[in-house]
């Protein structure tokens, strides 16, 4: 969600997207589709061009020696004015930062909000999302069930009913520092503790490892969620 504010805090004359795997550049650029809607902002002129991985599998070595201007689906010509804006180790950033020749960097504070470090010296509005933008901007739906026993729990859902969460122990969703916070209620069984670790895994995968936090987990569901296989083809209910 950082990267997105970052995109509409101010209106760039275009925005070029370095990616490493394509499925989540496109992914990505449908969210800024949904974000500009929601924002009511213009949708930026978007560019991508592909540049190796990030992983425990490709040093820092390797990364600076395969990633050049030929390799590169679009070879950007920085200039002066350009700013990036990078998620990543120091040394990745300074390994990019350098090769692609960027005077300036764009970095976001809690307290300043966005701002640049380098040659340029400018600070940004702040772009603020709601719960309501968030879900518009995912694709996603929330509404409040009962079950059998008049329980009150929240479902979610994408708008195309592509996936859902099947619990009824969720108990409350809070939208708070680019962070959704799910809390749940404390399961009766084992059988329900797998629907909810089912379903953590499931809204990990579709927000994000790092837009997601899960609150009210006992410690035999948090390690169940972390280490625990989870079947595909386990009933909702006991």
């Amino acid at each position: 969600m950082l990267l997105l504010r970052a995109v509409f805090c101010h209106p760039w004359d275009s925005v070029v997207l370095l990616y490493a795997d394509s499925k989540n550049m496109e992914g990505f650029k449908r969210k800024i589709k949904h974000c500009a809607d929601a924002l009511k902002k213009p949708m930026p002129l978007v560019q991508c061009s592909r540049i190796p991985s990030l992983d425990q599998h490709n040093s820092i070595a390797k990364f600076a020696a395969e990633i050049n201007f030929d390799s590169m689906k679009i070879s950007p010509e920085t200039k002066q004015n350009d700013i990036l804006f990078y998620s990543g180790t120091v040394l990745h950033l300074r390994c990019i930062a350098t090769l692609l020749r960027f005077e300036s960097i764009l970095a976001y504070d809690n307290d300043k909000g966005f701002f640049t470090i380098g040659k340029q010296n400018h600070q940004f509005a702040e772009i603020n999302l709601t719960i309501k933008t968030f879900f518009e901007i995912n694709n996603v739906r929330m509404k409040k069930k009962r079950d059998g026993d008049s329980k009150e729990y929240v479902s979610l859902r994408s708008s195309d009913s592509a996936w859902k969460t099947r619990s009824k122990y969720l108990n409350k969703v809070e939208y708070i520092n680019d962070m959704l916070h799910i809390s749940w209620a404390k399961p009766p069984s084992s059988t329900q503790r797998k629907i909810i670790a089912k379903d953590c895994h499931l809204l990990k995968r579709i927000f994000g490892h790092y837009s997601i936090a899960h609150q009210n987990l006992p410690p035999a569901l948090e390690r169940l969620i972390r280490y625990g296989f989870i079947s595909e083809t386990m009933e909702e209910e006991e």
